[in-house]
């Protein structure tokens, strides 16, 4: 029922109630994200000398990023990760989901549980240094399964066509 004085509903107040909620998180997500990618977007558009603001550019810099082969790698290279990474790691998400919710009584199941949430509760600094210790070269767990099974060794993060596979191996595993 309406309040006849002041022309408020109770559904005014209760609409009022939830932006006054959602409010603070509204800042923050303007301070943290929209203020510093506008004052990059502002910072892109000059050019820059040790004493500050320089000249205008306009997208002149942009341009010159897009012909450079260096940044064109980079971006070919990151795509490459994102497509041997992402289609894994959902792939292995989905497996595991399925796993954990199965009602058939699946073998190892006590041990693939912890095993799977291990990376989570591990530093990532230290899955770092196992796999750096895992593509080890010479003394590196990969490798010498390998040397046993009597295949060739693998340079692993020395060798320019196996980096991004295996660093995709990490990223699906962690």
């Amino acid at each position: 029922m309406a309040n006849v004085i002041t022309g408020k509903t109770v559904a005014d107040r209760q609409a009022r109630t939830g932006y006054l909620f959602v409010l603070p998180t509204c800042l923050y997500v303007v301070v943290i994200f929209f203020i510093p990618a506008g004052y990059t977007i502002v910072l892109s558009v000059f050019s820059w000398t040790i004493r500050g603001f320089g000249r205008f550019v306009g997208l002149e810099s942009y341009l010159e990023l897009l012909n450079d082969p260096l940044f064109l790698k980079s971006v070919g290279n990151s795509l490459l990760f994102a497509l041997m990474s992402v289609p894994a790691t959902l792939l292995f998400g989905m497996l595991a989901a399925l796993a954990f919710q199965s009602r058939v009584a699946l073998p190892l199941r006590n041990i693939f549980k912890p095993t799977y949430f291990m990376p989570i509760v591990i530093s990532l600094v230290a899955v770092a240094f196992v796999w750096k210790w895992m593509f080890n070269p010479s003394i590196g767990l990969l490798n010498t399964i390998l040397r046993t099974l009597g295949l060739r060794e693998q340079g692993w993060l020395n060798d320019t066509a196996q980096v991004l596979p295996s660093l995709s191996i990490m990223y699906v595993w962690a």
